[in-house]
């Protein structure tokens, strides 16, 4: 059984954070309690969840706790006041990495698995209970900047899995290289981090099925059908794993080839 951390901001309202679209308090609150929920009652292979709100927010979290005892699972309830000015100078990568620090050291839950899933917290993973975490080896999604049209390849934040001392030796301190107004992203930050390290990690065995609302832009995260079926296709052929071979770069290729002429 495995340990999910979901992280969260909930009271931003006076913050005037870069690329944060949705603000409204009661809104996200209640994006984030419905996804708390949701993974308790509904994450089999998940024994414990850390929740952990950098922004204070006080909230009688009695019901899910109640809902979590009936679930068979374990919840922690962390809140504190993350250094408000940082995020706001540096981007929310930077909170992102705030509240992991927190975690890491007021947490009793962390210390009792070897490894854990991280979710960012207004979202769910529809297909959760088909993805393996039964190893303690590091799962990221790797997104190639070429396939995807991007300046700059990078790794998924929003939902990775990783063994707890390699957190603690390369990425506790991560965050501290965001900086969102130049296009460092915590999700860039943390793809450089795995290659200069050389940090063994690959792909979940099925693409998560995310669905939820992007605090960046407020778009949906759910992906159409087609979509979805063209990322689950790129994970099953290895495309979102980070190491390269011969047989991922020509696919690569093709496909770059294919969205240009398309263009």
């Amino acid at each position: 059984m495995s340990l999910l951390i979901i992280t969260a901001a909930i009271e931003i309202r006076r913050n005037d954070i870069y690329s944060l679209n949705i603000k409204d308090t009661d809104v996200r609150l209640q994006q984030y309690l419905d996804a708390l929920t949701y993974a308790v009652k509904n994450y089999k292979n998940v024994s414990a969840v850390i929740f952990c709100d950098n922004t204070n927010y006080i909230y009688d979290y009695s019901d899910i706790k109640k809902l979590a005892e009936e679930n068979n699972k374990k919840l922690e309830i962390l809140s504190f006041l993350g250094d408000v000015q940082s995020v706001v100078d540096y981007g929310k990568g930077y909170g992102e990495g705030e509240i992991m620090q927190y975690i890491f050291k007021k947490s009793e839950l962390l210390y009792e698995y070897e490894s854990f899933c991280k979710l960012t917290g207004r979202l769910i993973v529809k297909n959760f209970n088909e993805i393996n975490l039964h190893n303690d080896d590091n799962r990221f999604i790797y997104h190639s900047g070429k396939m995807y049209g991007a300046e700059y390849s990078y790794v998924s934040t929003v939902f990775y899995k990783i063994n707890r001392n390699t957190y603690l030796k390369y990425f506790i301190n991560a965050h501290q290289n965001v900086k969102d107004m130049e296009k460092k992203y915590l999700e860039v930050i943390f793809f450089q981090v795995l290659i200069n390290n050389s940090i063994e990690s690959r792909s979940f065995n099925t693409f998560p099925d995310i669905s939820g609302y992007s605090g960046s832009t407020g778009d949906q995260y759910d992906l159409s059908g087609i979509k979805l079926f063209m990322e689950k296709t790129f994970n099953f052929f290895g495309l979102h794993n980070i190491q390269s071979g011969t047989f991922k770069n020509m696919i690569i290729n093709c496909i770059t080839l294919v969205k240009n002429a398309i263009k």
